[in-house]
């Protein structure tokens, strides 16, 4: 779909102690057509997932690692990320979550024959039963300012 060998996008991953999910997180992200950057935020983990991630920086050419100082918080790392991104269009994944193949290639399409500025994806989650269910979206409440869509998804994880 696009002419380009990767999709303009930078996807940002704020990584603490994800060493069991983020593997499998980037190769998700990575399954189909690549963005053109992953930028991995390292706050601080006290587990092996900066190895992990700097392992995934060097078998995938896409991927960039930055490794903080200090534990400052998702929030804070995930800024950071988006200051150093090289795209218009930036989407955030969590370490411990995974994207469907092309997830990415098709928002980005949407996005763009919508004249849209952001995109909303429909979130699946285990529930207490540990089956998947869909978290539903109010379809009553968009559209929204981008400040009501920034809390509505990072207050609540309603991605």
């Amino acid at each position: 779909m696009w002419s380009d060998a990767f999709l303009p996008v930078s996807v940002i991953i704020a990584n603490y102690n994800s060493e069991n999910y983020l593997n499998e997180c980037v190769r998700s992200i990575n399954a189909g057509q690549w963005p053109l950057e992953i930028l991995i935020v390292d706050d601080c983990s006290t587990d092996a997932s900066l190895p992990l991630a700097l392992q995934l920086a060097a078998e995938f050419s896409n991927v960039r690692v930055f490794q903080l100082p200090e534990n400052v918080g998702a929030a804070e790392a995930r800024k950071i990320a988006i200051l150093n991104a090289q795209c218009e269009w930036i989407t955030i994944i969590d370490a411990d979550d995974y994207i469907e193949k092309d997830a990415i290639a098709a928002a980005l399409a949407k996005a763009i024959a919508e004249g849209s500025d952001m995109c909303i994806w429909q979130l699946w989650r285990f529930d207490v039963q540990r089956a998947w269910c869909a978290m539903n979206l109010d379809n009553l409440s968009f559209p929204r300012t981008g400040r009501q869509a920034v809390i509505g998804t990072l207050g609540r994880y309603s991605i």
